[in-house]
């Protein structure tokens, strides 16, 4: 398939603080394409109002395809209307992915601190700021999300 600019929206439905359901389609880049349209990349800007360091903010987000701007090798366009994705989150810290920031995830940040990239217990899923080293900065931003969670169904 080919995908035209604005085929795929981003919304955030959900943060920690703040007004929600806004369009966050500005966190994303330029979709890339190897395999000739078969399977697509959708890159997160390095800076936008809901992306930082090339990562979303912390939320729930939920994409959207357009199906008007999604053509077939026929120039046809994708069947069966809009397509809603199934809602995701970013929460830094949330290590296991179960929406929450907990003492699991608190025992794995503690194994990697200390760490850089070059070490055998480093886990980039610390290093808040990507510069290679899991340190004092990485544990403020996980602690001040320690016991913050999200709840939604997919």
């Amino acid at each position: 398939v080919t995908l035209s600019a604005g085929a795929i929206t981003l919304w955030q439905v959900q943060n920690l603080s703040g007004p929600t359901g806004l369009d966050a389609s500005a966190a994303l880049g330029v979709p890339t394409s190897a395999d000739g349209g078969l399977t697509w990349k959708v890159p997160v800007s390095a800076a936008s109002a809901f992306s930082a360091l090339g990562s979303l903010l912390d939320g729930v987000y939920q994409t959207t395809v357009h199906a008007n701007l999604v053509t077939d090798s026929f120039n046809q366009h994708l069947s069966g209307g809009d397509q809603t994705g199934l809602k995701f989150h970013r929460l830094f810290g949330d290590l296991n992915g179960d929406k929450r920031v907990n003492a699991g995830d608190y025992l794995a940040f503690s194994n990697a601190f200390g760490s850089t990239s070059v070490s055998a217990n480093y886990n980039a899923s610390f290093d808040f700021n990507h510069d290679g080293r899991v340190n004092s900065g990485d544990y403020l931003q996980f602690s001040n999300r320690f016991g913050k969670a999200f709840a939604y169904s997919g």
